[in-house]
């Protein structure tokens, strides 16, 4: 081999080896990028879910020592009352406000507060609508004197603090399990996912008419105002004697210095887990790798932090072994990062705010007027594919001779259930 020939080598096995390094260059701020994401999401979800853990103890320690005055003190009651009626509105924008520190000590990078950050538009937006809207009172009755004013100020500073992620459980956009507020069903129009509607909606697929045939919005968790709207508590209060709830025994292990006649009194507030108890993880059963009844300290569909930014989603929930009946006490000890198919909600993201507009103003205005803004909002598109009769006698036709084929967990995600498992 000629001496110009090794040059012309050499030189192409040195372009050859910048490039193999460009691209690990590349690939490894790449990862490594993804990895910090991650790590970072994961860390915010979890601190919101100990702070939820911190928020619960307190108004079970509140609990407690309502419980252990006499009925006569009524201004201490009225002042428990409303510092637990506080905590639980207020409380978790805290929360969103120290998910966002952790966020940022991880290393992610802030985001400018604009409209480009779709976490600080939906805050201020809704800012507004409390303003507008909220305080206007029925139908939300606002749960203690000034909380709208308070609320509001709080929703501020939250978006003040909107700079690394956004809450990925929200609750003021959910309107039950209607079929056009879940993601699944666009996915399925989307991919001509005629599987996911033989499964979920066929009924739907073969009958359809026009926009008529869908049925009402289900309001009911929208006038919650006990609860915060982002990383709710999700608890309740209750007007009732505790000994109507309890026996003589089980308050005395509740609490061995209650008062009985604070415990018989029918006029007090007391504040209790509202979500239920599992029994089954029915969320997670179909396909989830676990076997047999949870843990007591698992078994509840309590509050959790779900937290996202940039298509990561992360979910952690605060653990401790809860009361039976589901009487508020402090008793979360930890928290720790949980499959997205054990919590409900996944779905109503900050980080996509057109689909919250989509969910909170396009939705209500096609069930009532079967109006579209297909020119602008890419589900109402697919809202406008579904109304076309042909597509949907294409699927009744695909179905009646492919059905057979056809089986559960494939395509689309399943309705009210986010993704089915891992963060």
């Amino acid at each position: 081999m000629k001496r110009g020939q090794v040059a012309v080598f050499l030189a192409m096995a040195l372009v050859g080896i910048v490039l193999l390094s460009l691209a690990s260059y590349r690939f490894y701020t790449f990862f490594a990028g993804k990895m910090l994401k991650q790590n970072a999401i994961d860390a915010a979800s979890v601190k919101v879910a100990q702070y939820q853990g911190e928020l619960i103890n307190e108004i079970g320690r509140l609990n407690l020592e309502h419980l252990e005055l006499h009925p006569l003190l009524g201004a201490k009651v009225d002042e428990i009352v409303l510092r637990q009626r506080q905590l639980c509105l207020l409380g978790p924008l805290d929360a969103y406000i120290a998910g966002q520190a952790v966020a940022g000590e991880m290393g992610l990078a802030p985001k400018e507060l604009d409209d480009n950050n779709a976490a600080w538009r939906i805050l201020m937006d809704h800012a507004r609508q409390v303003v507008e809207v909220y305080e206007q009172g029925f139908p939300y009755e606002p749960s203690y004197p000034g909380a709208w004013g308070e609320y509001v100020d709080k929703l501020y500073e939250a978006a003040g603090a909107a700079r690394y992620m956004g809450c990925a459980n929200l609750s003021f956009c959910h309107f039950g399990d209607h079929i056009l507020t879940e993601h699944a069903f666009y996915d399925a129009v989307a991919a001509r996912d005629w599987c996911w509607f033989y499964f979920n909606a066929y009924d739907y697929l073969q009958n359809y008419r026009d926009f008529h045939d869908w049925p009402e919005l289900d309001l009911k968790d929208v006038v919650d105002t006990l609860n915060c709207e982002f990383f709710s508590l999700r608890l309740q209060v209750r007007q009732c004697a505790l000994t109507d709830v309890y026996t003589k025994e089980e308050l005395a292990r509740i609490d061995p210095g209650y008062n009985e006649d604070m415990a018989s009194d029918p006029n007090q507030y007391w504040f209790f887990f509202s979500g239920g108890f599992m029994g089954e993880w029915s969320l997670i059963k179909n396909g989830f790798p676990a076997v047999g009844a949870p843990k007591p300290e698992y078994d509840f569909q309590g509050c959790a932090s779900a937290c996202s930014t940039c298509g990561w989603m992360s979910v952690a929930r605060p653990f401790g072994v809860l009361d039976p009946k589901g009487f508020v006490l402090p008793v979360f000890r930890f928290a720790r990062l949980v499959p997205l198919g054990t919590v409900s909600g996944c779905c109503n993201t900050m980080d996509d705010y057109d689909w919250l507009v989509h969910v909170r103003l396009h939705v209500p205005e096609y069930l009532d007027h079967g109006r579209l803004h297909a020119d602008k909002c890419e589900w109402c598109k697919l809202l406008k594919t579904w109304d076309r009769a042909a597509f949907r006698k294409h699927g009744v036709w695909w179905l009646k001779w492919n059905k057979k084929t056809c089986r559960r967990g494939g395509g689309g995600r399943p309705m009210g259930s986010g993704v089915a498992h891992g963060h």
